[in-house]
C-alpha cells in the first residue's frame, strides 16, 4: 500500500487534513488523513536533536479495494492510524 499526498489544508493550530491518493492491491482512491501535531521539541535524552510527532487517522472500506471475502460477516470499515516521528536534519 502507498499514500501520496496531493494537498494539505491547515484546520487548526495543531491539525490538518492531508488529501492524497491511497493505493491498496492495485486500486487507487482519493482519501483524507486527519492529522494532529502531537509534539515538537528538543530531545534532551542523549541525542539532543529536534523531533516532531504526528498522528493521522482515516477509515477505508475493504470492499472498495477488492477485499470482498466474508463481507458483511467481517467488518468492511477499517480504521487506519499512522504514528510518525521525524528528526530535524
Amino acid at each position: 500500500m502507498t499514500f501520496s499526498s496531493t494537498h494539505v489544508t491547515k484546520t487548526g493550530a495543531k491539525t490538518a487534513d492531508i488529501q492524497g491518493d491511497f493505493t491498496l492491491l492495485g486500486v487507487t482512491k482519493s482519501l483524507v488523513l486527519k492529522a494532529t501535531l502531537n509534539r515538537m521539541a528538543q530531545d534532551t535524552v542523549g541525542t539532543n536533536v529536534y523531533k516532531v510527532g504526528f498522528t493521522a487517522t482515516t477509515t477505508i472500506k475493504r470492499s472498495e479495494f477488492g477485499m470482498k471475502a466474508y463481507v458483511p460477516y467481517v467488518g468492511d470499515d477499517v480504521n487506519v492510524t499512522i504514528n510518525f516521528e521525524g528528526i530535524k536534519q
